[in-house]
């Protein structure tokens, strides 16, 4: 699946997870009021990190099915296909998990020097 939507975007495998990172980052900065030690629990948090990779994967299979019909197209560009992912990819931020929400921002985070 993931090499379909690679092909699609036309994004390496690097473009693509700096691509997802600051769709989850920006995620996580809407669940933080405090941007020093908030987000940082909120993007550290295994439970949250796997809910979003959960409803990601949500997302690529509707892409790819949205796709499907266009896939032998040779007037589908690489930019519209981008374009149809991060439409569909705003849907996360509809989704969030509450209650991993709640324990993350319970977390004491102290920075040493």
């Amino acid at each position: 699946m993931k090499q379909k939507i690679l092909k699609l975007l036309n994004y390496t495998n690097e473009q693509y997870e700096d691509a997802i990172l600051l769709i989850y980052i920006r995620w996580c900065m809407d669940f933080s009021a405090n941007y020093t030690s908030g987000l940082q629990c909120v993007i550290a948090n295994t439970a949250i990190n796997s809910f979003f990779l959960n409803e990601l994967s949500k997302i690529e299979a509707d892409f790819i099915e949205q796709m499907k019909p266009y896939e032998n197209d040779g007037n589908i560009s690489a930019e519209d296909s981008k374009k149809t992912f991060y439409r569909l990819s705003v849907q996360l931020f509809n989704r969030y998990p509450k209650a991993l929400l709640a324990d993350a921002k319970k977390m004491n985070l102290y920075a040493s020097n």
